[in-house]
């Protein structure tokens, strides 16, 4: 049975944003048609950036397909305002697992890089080449710095 990727990625995309509101100095909150997520703001009071992890195990026999589609969608998507990083890598233990980590301003970036064409076309091509559901995670962070 193939995975269920459109249900994946819906998990981590809002239907709809009904509402932004602060929630003290250091919360706020989103309203995604009754279905309210909170996350921390950064030190200056600003919303935090959201991080994507997304690991894909491809069929052995596919894992060049997947590449491929892949590979189509770093540059549109590195291209786009707000997206801070936008990296899609492969597992050096493993050459039929991809992993991207994608990095963004906020919300609005993250749907703007998943109504791109080539967003569309790599996931029809996920949807015939994974052997499993992909793993998705959400991380809010509110700071970061440069190590070393």
């Amino acid at each position: 049975m193939a995975p269920r990727l459109t249900e994946v990625r819906n998990k981590i995309a809002p239907i709809v944003l009904e509402r932004a509101y602060p929630q003290g100095a250091d919360r706020w909150a989103i309203d995604y048609r009754g279905c309210v997520e909170t996350h921390s703001t950064t030190s200056k009071g600003e919303r935090a950036l959201i991080v994507v992890r997304f690991k894909m195990q491809s069929q052995p026999d596919k894992a060049e397909q997947v590449l491929a589609a892949l590979q189509d969608v770093i540059a549109p998507s590195r291209a786009l305002a707000g997206v801070v990083s936008f990296d899609i890598a492969r597992d050096l233990a493993d050459p039929n697992a991809f992993i991207a980590t994608e990095v963004f301003d906020d919300r609005a970036a993250l749907d703007r890089q998943e109504s791109l064409p080539e967003v569309g076309r790599a996931l029809a091509v996920l949807e015939e080449s994974l052997v499993a559901e992909p793993e998705a995670t959400i991380f809010h962070v509110s700071s970061s710095e440069p190590w070393g």
